[in-house]
């Protein structure tokens, strides 16, 4: 172990962390390396959240434009819980054949 780091890090990083704990903050104790690394870190955990968003997104939009296509020709196309046709509360289930009560 090198005795001018000591166990701790650099002289300059121990420098950086006490200048910061005496004004409160006032002066970063990260190093613009330590720094680009977290706004990186964050900046794909945002990406990977945004992507997982617009692809629930997608699949809303999707099943939207299947139902509207479905309404059109009076059946909807894929299988699905749909508004009960008869116009009774609540949905039915839509076999993709035949309208059910329950999902089979």
């Amino acid at each position: 172990m090198n005795t001018l780091t000591g166990r701790y890090g650099s002289p300059m990083g121990m420098t950086r962390k006490f200048l910061s704990t005496c004004t409160f903050g006032g002066i970063d104790f990260l190093s613009d390396k330590e720094r680009v690394a977290r706004s990186a870190r964050l900046t794909k955990q945002a990406t990977r959240k945004s992507g997982k968003q617009n692809a629930q997104l997608l699949r809303e939009q999707n099943n939207a434009i299947q139902y509207q296509n479905g309404m059109i020709t009076g059946r909807p196309t894929v299988a699905g819980w749909y508004p009960d046709p008869d116009g009774g509360p609540g949905e039915r289930w839509w076999t993709g054949k035949k309208w059910v009560y329950r999902r089979p």
